[in-house]
This record gives C-alpha cells, sequence and structure tokens, in this order.
C-alpha cells in the first residue's frame, strides 16, 4: 500500500506539502482537492495510481487484480483522530482517465454491498466507504497499470457517519483539510462452487460424512448441516480441543461461493504503520508490538510510529489489532471456507476444481522448497537468495527464514503458480509466511458472522465480528507459517481452526493476516 498525504483548502487549491510511503507494488501521487464552486458543497479528490503485475483473464481462473482505494480526511493541524471520506453511489461522479481517456472501470465499495447506496437523499446509512480500480474487458491481459488520474466527488459537507447515516461534518468552504489517499491491491475470488477438504491426511480436515477421503463440495451460499438427522458436511477430528465442536453453519456465514476479493499480500508491516499512524494515539498503543529483529521492526518515536522493513509481512498482530485494521480499512475478515476457496478455486463458474490430497496453495502436494535466506533485506525488491528456486517460507526439510518475507517475494516475470506460490487466483503466501487468521466455524459465537464490513471508523464494531476480548474466540488459524511444515501448510489442515487467546494482547512472531471484501 502506498499514501499520499495532501493538505488544502477546500475552496483554494494549493498543495501545502506531502508525504508519500511506497508498498508492494501500489503508488500513489499527486494527490490534490481541486475546489467545486463555493454552493457546491463538494470538492474533488484527484490522484494518480499504478500497480505492477495486473491482470483481467478471459480464461481460466477469469478473474482480474484491482486497487482498493480508501481516504482518510482530517482539519488541517487537528489532533487525531482522521477521519473516513465517505462517497455518495453514483457512477458519473467518479472517473478513470489514461491520457485523458476513459480506462479499465471502478467499482464503488458501499458498506452493504447488496443494498442501495446513499445518493444524497436516501439510503444514507449505506455510502460508498471506497473503491476499486480494476481493468475491464477492453484492458485484458496482464502487465503494469499505465499512471491513472482518478477522480472522486467529495460532499465534504455531508460525510461524517455515525453508524446510522451521513450527517454534517462541520466542514465549511474555507476549512483547510489534511487528506490522506491509501491504496490495498486486491485480487477477484469469482463466484462458483468448490471442494472444502482434499481428501487426504489434513488434521480435522472438513469432508462429506460418508468418508474421510471425500472431499465436501459447496454449491451454494445456504446453509451447511453439521449436526442433526441430515448431516451434510462433518470435519475430522471433531471434539479435539483445538478444531471446536461441529456446529451447523448458517446460510448468511460467508462460505466463499458468492464472488469476493481477497488481499493479494498480507498486512505488511507499512501498513500496519499506516494503520497506527491514523487512529488515537491510545488505541495505536493498545494494537502496536513494538519489537526488533532480523525480519521485523516496529518502533515509535513521539507518537510517530516506523518500521525499517516497509515489505516484510507484518507479525505480532493481535486478533484485536487485525479487527481493528480491516475496520480501518473498510475490509472484513475472511472465514476458514473463503480462505479453502479462495486457495483451490473453481475451473469455471459452474465446476469445482478437483483437489490434491494434502495439497498446498500452489495445487500440489510436493514442491513445498523452504526459503532460508534473501537478499535486499527489507526492500521492494527482497528475493530469495538461498535457494533460489524456493517457494514457500516454512520450515521445510528443516530450512527456515526464521522470520516473514516479502508479500510476493517468490513472483517473477517467469514464475509459475507453483515456483511463485500462488494460489489459483493468484494470491501470495497463503501457505506459510504468516499464519492466516480466518472466521471459525468450530465455535457457536463465530458462527452469527454474516459478513459485515467496516466503515472506516474503529470506534464502532462492525455487528457481528468474531467475539471479543479477550479470547476472541470465533477466530482461528490457516496455512501455517514460517515456523512450520508439512500438513499444516495445506490449504484443508485445520489444526488451529479454532483458538482462544489466553489475553487480550496475545501476539506471537508469526501472526499476521489479511482482509477480505463481498463484491
Amino acid at each position: 500500500m502506498r499514501k499520499l498525504f495532501a493538505c488544502a483548502a477546500i475552496t483554494v487549491l494549493s498543495l501545502c506539502s506531502s508525504l508519500s510511503i511506497q508498498a508492494n507494488n501500489i503508488q500513489i501521487s499527486n494527490v490534490q482537492l481541486l475546489p467545486g464552486t463555493s454552493s457546491s458543497g463538494y470538492a474533488t479528490i484527484q490522484f494518480n495510481i499504478s500497480w505492477e503485475n495486473s491482470w483481467y483473464l478471459t480464461s481460466a481462473p477469469s478473474n482480474y487484480d484491482a486497487a482498493w482505494v480508501f481516504v482518510k480526511w482530517r482539519k488541517n493541524g487537528s489532533s487525531f483522530p482522521w477521519k473516513h471520506v465517505y462517497l455518495r453511489d453514483e457512477a458519473s461522479y467518479h472517473t478513470i482517465t489514461n491520457s485523458g481517456v476513459a480506462w479499465g472501470a471502478m467499482e464503488l465499495g458501499k458498506l452493504n454491498p447488496g443494498s442501495a447506496g446513499f445518493n444524497g437523499t436516501s439510503n444514507t446509512s449505506n455510502p460508498v466507504v471506497g473503491v476499486f480500480i480494476k481493468r475491464s474487458s477492453a484492458e485484458a491481459g496482464s502487465g503494469n497499470t499505465p499512471l491513472l488520474t482518478v477522480k472522486l466527488r467529495w460532499y465534504y459537507q455531508y460525510d461524517d457517519f455515525n453508524g446510522t447515516g451521513v450527517v454534517s461534518s462541520g466542514l465549511g468552504t474555507q476549512d483547510a483539510v489534511d487528506i490522506k489517499v491509501d491504496g490495498i491491491e486486491m485480487v477477484n475470488v469469482p463466484s462458483g462452487p468448490y471442494y472444502l477438504g482434499s481428501g487426504g491426511s489434513e488434521n480435522n480436515a472438513f469432508h462429506t460424512p460418508a468418508s474421510a477421503s471425500t472431499p465436501y463440495l459447496v454449491s451454494s451460499e445456504g446453509a451447511i448441516s453439521l449436526t442433526g438427522s441430515n448431516v451434510d458436511m462433518t470435519f475430522t477430528g471433531s471434539g479435539s480441543g483445538m478444531a471446536g465442536d461441529p456446529n451447523n453453519i448458517p446460510a448468511p456465514f460467508p462460505k466463499g461461493y458468492n464472488s469476493f476479493y481477497c488481499m493479494k499480500y498480507e498486512m505488511s508491516l507499512q501498513q500496519y504503520v499506516d494503520f497506527l499512524n491514523t487512529i488515537p494515539a491510545a488505541n495505536a498503543g493498545n494494537y502496536a508490538s513494538i519489537n526488533s529483529s532480523t525480519h521485523y521492526n516496529l518502533s515509535v518515536s513521539g507518537g510517530v510510529y516506523s518500521t525499517t522493513l516497509p515489505f516484510k509481512a507484518a507479525a505480532y498482530v493481535t486478533a484485536e489489532a487485525l479487527l481493528a485494521f480491516l475496520d480501518w480499512a473498510a475490509l472484513r475478515p475472511m472465514t476458514e471456507l473463503e480462505y479453502e476457496k479462495a486457495c483451490r478455486g473453481s475451473a469455471s463458474s459452474s465446476t469445482p476444481n478437483a483437489p490434491a490430497a494434502n495439497e498446498f496453495a500452489w495445487g500440489t502436494n510436493g514442491s513445498a522448497v523452504a526459503l532460508t535466506a534473501v537478499s535486499n533485506l527489507g526492500t521492494t525488491n527482497e528475493v530469495a537468495s538461498t535457494p533460489s528456486n524456493a517457494n514457500v517460507v516454512a520450515t521445510e526439510s528443516g530450512n527456515s527464514l526464521e522470520g516473514t518475507a516479502r508479500g510476493g517475494i517468490f513472483a517473477t516475470a517467469n514464475s509459475n503458480r507453483v515456483s511463485s506460490g500462488a494460489s489459483f487466483y493468484g494470491i501470495m503466501e497463503m501457505s506459510g509466511n504468516v499464519w492466516e487468521r480466518a472466521v471459525s466455524v468450530g465455535t457457536s459465537g463465530s458462527l452469527s458472522f454474516t459478513g459485515a464490513h467496516g466503515d472506516g471508523d474503529i470506534s464502532t464494531s462492525p455487528s457481528n465480528w468474531p467475539a471479543g476480548p479477550p479470547s476472541y474466540d470465533g477466530f482461528g488459524f490457516r496455512g501455517g507459517s514460517f515456523l512450520y511444515n508439512g500438513s499444516i501448510l495445506a490449504i484443508s489442515d485445520r489444526l488451529v481452526a479454532s483458538f482462544k487467546q489466553s489475553s487480550n494482547n496475545e501476539a506471537h512472531d508469526n501472526w499476521g493476516g489479511r482482509g477480505v471484501r463481498t463484491q
């Protein structure tokens, strides 16, 4: 994620200062606040954006990537917290161009995607909280995006959101404001059926009731019965302390059949820092894990957080911190079912991919080559040095980097799915690096989760997110980390699919995470 910070008076175009922070691939620059007329009540947020390794595929896996962009504001010179920019659900007000010509597509990310959005008079409780910038079929293919110009119309006078509607922000036409534009790379996971479990020997894996070697086909977002007289699905080792007891999965619980977006990379240390520096100091102090090692660094001075390793995957991330980050970014947690779909995928909108027993995120049950050393430590071009053909950050064959690596470290111009360690849809490090936190089906409290999104304001929690402090027992872990090997790295392994923290601030050097968003 790269952000750019600008301060300008709403009715006077004057870029006061800028601070740009680079992260994996996305580049945001030239943020400006272009005023409307004094009576219009709106201004235009304009910026340039580009990113590397973008795609729009018309053949399998028939998906695309996108930049999720959201904006924060505050009155110039005021104290924290920053506030989230809320937009109207009116597509004609927001544009993308390449050298003055319309380019790609913009998808408006509403707080509640399936409902009508705020249009200035109605649907006030459903504003646009961010936008997806992506290729369209006209730009099908792959490669770096051109330098795009994005314009978002911001009705600043009615932009505070209190959970029930868009209300007056108190901004006047002569107020100077600070603006921050943030971007996170996302990957589209198309709708379609898929298998839970691989038929292998993974811990507590999902399977049909008839046989532990038969994966379960998810063919809709409908409810799944795990108990009672008509059981649809079960999992090996049910009742174990780590896996949790089986509970029926209700229809509203996100199962991954419907389309969603997933962060392309695990949350980076720079994203962690950006988050901490734009929330109230008391909250940041609770969420920050100050520590320093070869592969991790987070420090604070004068209330400002920083890192010397911005491109590394963030570690020591508590459940509380990850949930707050996702709320701040207007994303949400993924479920453990969505995790398996994002890794394994569907061959088409009607045909699931057949799983390989004990398969890793890259689709085979072999080819796990662990990274032991990197070059260009902590930089944007940190790469695998030993061995040069590594494709996972784990302890396979007793080897380990003993820390996290840069997101996407194994992807090159010549890599394929196996050599890059990518999921079927091009999502990176779903096996190894840091644990993926996911909403579990192993605890009854977590099954009330309906996929509600964060609203950009961490002062209130979204409804029905995983059970809170101190245990956060609605969360579990999938995909393993740099401390593990073998089955634990496999897509369908559920050894710690349910996990209770011992305290609110429990954190470890291999705990990280990423977020998703319903399309």
